[in-house]
């Protein structure tokens, strides 16, 4: 059942990626991208989707409304994705030591700046891409462990709460 689950959620946004395969090959065709960021991206895009089908469908077994479980996967998809970006790059700029890895790292939560240090790591004065003299990591090379481990802590929590039957 929690694997018919998780693909049924997850096969809709799998199928919209496949679906501009076509126009990104006319890309790699043309010569205007280079392989290895474009499977990187598409590795990243595909670890984006099945987290965010795993973390609302976690949400979803543990909430008793549903309209509860909706928002409440909306407003921490937005923390996630879209409320690490803002005070790291307010602050980051004039940071430096542990607070500038604190906000660094924080940034690495978002597949938005993920992608953007793998395609733009110049972008910012090398804010995504991390910066060599703090001897900072590109965002992407932390993007993808910590969701690959969010996924497993969340495939991890469903089975345990479909496991019981409900009270």
């Amino acid at each position: 059942i929690v694997i018919g689950k998780t693909l049924a959620v997850i096969s809709f946004p799998f199928l919209l990626i496949a679906a501009g395969l076509p126009f990104v090959a006319l890309l790699v065709w043309r010569g205007d991208v280079d392989i290895h960021q474009l499977l990187l991206c598409y590795a990243i895009l595909l670890i984006t989707a099945l987290m965010l089908a795993l973390v609302c469908l976690t949400i979803s077994a543990y909430s008793r409304q549903t309209a509860g479980a909706i928002i409440l996967s909306y407003l921490l998809i937005l923390a996630l994705y879209g409320g690490v970006l803002v005070p790291a790059s307010l602050i980051l700029r004039e940071s430096s030591g542990v607070f500038a890895k604190i906000l660094h790292y924080s940034r690495s939560l978002s597949p938005f700046a993920a992608s953007l240090s793998l395609l733009r790591p110049d972008i910012g004065d090398s804010q995504f891409g991390g910066r060599a003299e703090d001897g900072l990591l590109p965002l992407w090379k932390i993007f993808i462990p910590l969701a690959l481990i969010a996924i497993t802590v969340c495939f991890a929590a469903i089975v345990a709460r479909l496991h019981k039957p409900p009270a």
